[in-house]
């Protein structure tokens, strides 16, 4: 059976038009929020793939110096030349030697003017920041 729309619940048929603003609003706010964050996301993915080779490739210098017992060098930006931002190395050259005892020459590495990682000098343990 069909209500017949009467001035007495005519109030209660709809949405007013406050109601649909605010609503809008809400959404435009959420769709600000969600594009800004998809925008973020490929400068941290690549922070993270460069943190992910730079440590790979210290493990497997840090393993391949203990197994012929001798320094190995490692050059972070031929590792990580795929990233368009500045690699920094503070604390040694342009390099990064570690030894057979697992102590490194220490450095400390940032990428486009942010902290990536650390490499203690006494142990060789890598610090991801």
């Amino acid at each position: 059976m069909t209500q017949i729309l009467t001035p007495s619940n005519r109030q209660d048929a709809g949405f007013t038009l406050i109601e649909l603003l605010v609503v809008l609003a809400i959404m435009s706010f959420a769709a600000v929020i969600a594009i800004r964050s998809f925008d973020a996301r490929p400068g941290s993915l690549a922070r993270k793939e460069a943190a992910a080779k730079l440590i790979a490739a210290i493990k497997n210098a840090q393993r391949e110096a203990i197994r012929s017992q001798s320094p190995k060098e490692i050059m972070p930006a031929a590792i990580v030349e795929g990233v368009e931002t500045e690699l920094v190395l503070t604390g040694a050259s342009d390099s990064i030697i570690v030894y057979p005892d697992g102590s490194s020459n220490g450095a400390s590495i940032s990428l486009g003017g942010r902290s990536l990682l650390r490499v203690e000098w006494l142990t060789g343990a890598v610090d991801v920041s």
